[in-house]
């Protein structure tokens, strides 16, 4: 199984919704926590439903069972608490929820993707609320999507035996010729694809 996440912060609407065409997902679960601000532009909720069914066939879910509480989440904006204090009570969050009982594994049926609007996934609760239930449910495979005018790239991470392997990369251009430099560090450089095993 491979669940993939995807934020849109500094992404088109052409680079958003292609990625997750070329990707085939037909299920979007929204996990933000305020999901109707002005500021997300296309990303808002009602516009966003609206062009997943309209653009992809995609149904749209808003899940707050793995959003984080807004407590937790004003403290880390302010910068009163750190990044590793952010994981550590998000965590704490998702254990103390028991979302591994409480999120139906159906919803993950078919190409799926996490939504938040982190531009990328280290930084972000939608990693650690995937990677809390591949602990929980067994090791399935977890996938970034990146928006690119170049091509795409799709990144693969897990923590199966908390060890995580980068392989040989992958460009995907159209048209253009597979550059010789290659990158193994992920998720720095956009244009990769790492898988774990």
């Amino acid at each position: 199984m491979e669940i993939y996440t995807i934020g849109f912060a500094k992404k088109s609407a052409e680079e958003f919704f292609g990625a997750l065409k070329r990707n085939g997902i037909k299920r979007l679960i929204d996990i933000r926590l305020n999901n109707t601000s002005q500021l997300a532009g296309y990303a808002k909720m009602n516009d966003l439903k609206y062009f997943l069914k309209e653009l992809c066939s995609a149904e749209y879910i808003h899940e707050l069972l793995l959003a984080p509480t807004n407590e937790i989440l004003t403290s880390y904006k302010k910068r009163k608490i750190t990044w590793e204090d952010y994981e550590k009570r998000f965590l704490e969050l998702m254990a103390e929820r028991k979302i591994e009982e409480k999120i139906d594994r159906n919803l993950f049926d078919g190409p799926t993707v996490l939504l938040c609007s982190e531009a990328k996934a280290d930084h972000c609760h939608r990693r650690l609320a995937l990677e809390y239930l591949q602990n929980k449910w067994g090791t399935f495979k977890i996938g970034e999507l990146v928006g690119s005018d170049q091509g795409k790239c799709l990144s693969l991470w897990g923590n199966s035996e908390k060890k995580t392997f980068f392989l040989s990369l992958q460009w995907l251009f159209s048209g253009r010729n597979r550059p010789d430099k290659e990158f193994s560090r992920w998720p720095r450089n956009k244009y990769c694809r790492a898988i774990s095993v």
